[in-house]
């Protein structure tokens, strides 16, 4: 399964405190190739993040190797 976002690239944006929930039925190992968004200046996820079992990931710290769980749900935070 592969996940794009349709508001990214030049000249799009999006709105701020937006959710996009993708939820999972079966486990699967993420395949983080390049990640890079935007962390709040004290490091505490506090802009835009990622989240996977739980796990806030920002900045260029991804999810790599991470497996979410079945019935999980993987949350991008604008």
């Amino acid at each position: 399964m592969c996940v794009y976002s349709d508001n990214f690239g030049p000249g799009q944006e999006y709105a701020d405190n937006q959710d996009c929930v993708i939820k999972q039925s079966v486990p699967f190992p993420l395949d983080v190739r390049s990640f890079d968004v935007e962390n709040h200046p004290h490091g505490s996820c506090g802009y835009d993040f990622l989240k996977v079992n739980g796990v806030k990931y920002c900045a260029t710290e991804g999810p790599r190797g991470v497996t979410p769980a079945a019935g999980s749900e993987l949350v991008w935070h604008t």
